[in-house]
């Protein structure tokens, strides 16, 4: 997208917030909607204390059989992911009666690997077990999302510690921020500080270690810094943001091994409830600097209205690209070569590509609300891609798109006062260009259909919920039947050999014994069966596989 495209875009969706805020000033005799949440003063003489702590667990295995293969590689995965977590959350408020408050979100994950002793590749001896269970580097965690101190004044607060500024894209740093209130509506801020590495979930990794053998001049660790700032208003039906920042890595990309450049961005987010029966909202990043061309990397616009109190129509856009995605996937695979020139590296480098989506649907209810039809359909895009090769030509992937179209009708009082929902999903490639009589523009380069069926009722007056749901999903690749050698035609048509099914059950739980306990379950078993073709075009039934998958939470709310 050009520069120009991303200004129209910033300036399209300041639209939706400039007018709002206009209405909303005229609106000036209803209060704020948060004026409700408003302490007494004798609240604000004492230490105001709440937070949670909950327990999580969760088991993934699967299993299968080499069907008598001569080499014992067998068709489940080798390893079973497994983890438990700890999460406590804390708030504090007017400490000791005073203009302090402290707000802390920390959690600490331990996984336990469980190697099943199969061969992972033909490099690795039996036994052998490579897993990367947990977060995005992999291994235990210990999660610091927030830990910060804020001081209260009339006009300003002051944080100091770990933060999240939601207005600026939820910007993660560890620094200082300040804010100033004018009047009810209005608020400005500006922070400053270290920027944690992106995709962190461990102190540990936090800041990125240098690599001494590129640089051996560099600091053990790399210390990013951020900085920004942003102006927000907001009323009883109205909210709207704009911030920007900048992140300097400080320090070179080859050498930390990270895909982060120096970067600016804009970002603006907001709702307008225009009326009673209409909902708008949107949210945009926008690189103004800092990752290859100027663009919008982040976007979401969408509307819901309510033409009565049985129906109820929305529109929502979004496009997001890979620009986080490049600094996550270098972290697990090959560092940049600094001696390559115009080559096509996919191992260490995703190109930034986007990926867009408009939705359209609706729900109506009838019966006295007992029956509930719904339908959506959702167009999703990629567009053309340009790939250097190693013999510095230029191979192009054109466009590429898909089509969803759902459908779902829930009974929500039907026999012993069960809630029923029955839904199908069809997916499948929208285009026109024809490559072999097929469709050579699918996003996903395959056809799928997913039917599902839940059953739903409350337990225990009103207590707990519990859900059964089954599933049955069908898959078939583009180009079943076609020899895919080596060669820049095959490449572009050779979407895949495989026609896949799986069939699911299972079920939740939801159960709070006590006002401030939540406990819930979940257990869900799958069996999925892939056929696949050799070059010659037979199909060779692939041994099924068996997957179990449960999920525990403990949690208490104090």
């Amino acid at each position: 997208m050009s520069l120009m495209r991303g200004t129209l875009a910033v300036c399209a969706l300041g639209l939706l917030v400039c007018p709002s805020i206009a209405e909303a000033q005229d609106d000036s005799s209803k209060p704020p909607f948060y004026e409700a949440d408003r302490e007494s003063k004798a609240d604000k003489k004492k230490t105001g204390l709440s937070g949670s702590l909950t327990s999580s667990s969760f088991f993934f295995s699967e299993s299968g059989s080499n069907d008598g293969a001569a080499i014992p590689i067998e068709s489940a995965s080798p390893t079973d992911r497994v983890f438990t977590d700890l999460r406590l959350q804390l708030a504090a408020k007017h400490i000791s009666g005073g203009k302090f408050d402290f707000k802390l979100d920390f959690r600490g994950r331990k996984q336990i690997e469980r190697c099943k002793g199969r061969i992972r590749s033909d490099a690795l001896p039996i036994g052998t077990c490579e897993a990367a269970q947990s977060g995005t580097f992999g291994g235990d965690e210990l999660h610091l999302r927030e830990a910060h101190l804020r001081y209260r004044m009339r006009d300003y607060d002051v944080k100091v510690g770990r933060q999240v500024v939601p207005q600026v894209a939820s910007v993660r740093f560890d620094g200082v921020q300040v804010e100033q209130h004018k009047g009810k509506t209005w608020k400005y801020m500006g922070f400053a500080g270290l920027y944690p590495r992106r995709g962190s979930r461990d102190l540990r990794t936090d800041y990125n270690v240098q690599n001494k053998v590129m640089d051996p001049t560099a600091p053990k660790r790399l210390l990013p810094v951020v900085a920004g700032a942003s102006g927000s208003y907001r009323r009883e039906r109205i909210y709207g943001s704009i911030g920007v920042a900048g992140i300097l890595p400080r320090g070179d990309e080859i050498a930390t091994g990270l895909a982060e450049r120096n970067r600016i961005f804009l970002t603006s987010n907001g709702y307008w409830q225009q009326s009673d029966k209409t909902d708008i909202y949107h949210f945009i990043v926008f690189d103004v600097a800092g990752n290859q061309d100027a663009a919008v990397s982040n976007l979401s616009i969408g509307a819901s209205h309510r033409p009565t109190t049985a129906t109820r129509l929305f529109a929502r856009i979004n496009r997001v690209d890979t620009e986080t995605l490049n600094v996550h996937a270098q972290q697990r695979l090959d560092p940049l070569d600094p001696m390559a020139s115009a080559l096509v590296q996919n191992n260490w480098y995703v190109s930034r590509v986007a990926q867009e989506s408009g939705e359209l649907g609706g729900t109506a209810s009838f019966k006295q609300n007992r029956f509930a039809l719904s339908a959506s359909g959702t167009l999703r895009r990629r567009p053309e891609i340009a790939l250097v090769q190693t013999d510095e030509t230029i191979l192009l992937l054109p466009l590429a798109q898909a089509l969803d179209i759902q459908l779902q009708l829930v009974d929500r009082e039907s026999y012993k006062d069960f809630r029923i929902g029955a839904s199908v999903t069809r997916s499948a490639g929208f285009g026109d260009e024809l490559v072999m009589g097929e469709d050579s523009k699918n996003l996903d380069r395959s056809k799928s259909t997913l039917g599902s069926l839940e059953l739903s009722r409350d337990l225990a007056d009103n207590k707990g919920e519990f859900e059964v749901n089954l599933s049955y999903l069908k898959s078939n690749d583009q180009r079943q039947q076609l020899n895919c050698g080596p060669g820049q035609a095959n490449f572009l048509e050779c979407f895949g050999t495989s026609e896949a099914t799986s069939i699911s059950a299972g079920g939740v739980i939801f159960y709070r014994p006590k006002r401030n306990w939540f406990a819930m379950g979940m257990l869900n078993v799958a069996s999925q069966k892939l056929v696949t073709a050799d070059a010659a075009g037979t199909q060779l039934p692939q041994p099924s596989v068996l997957m179990l998958t449960a999920f525990a939470r403990l949690g208490y709310r104090f």
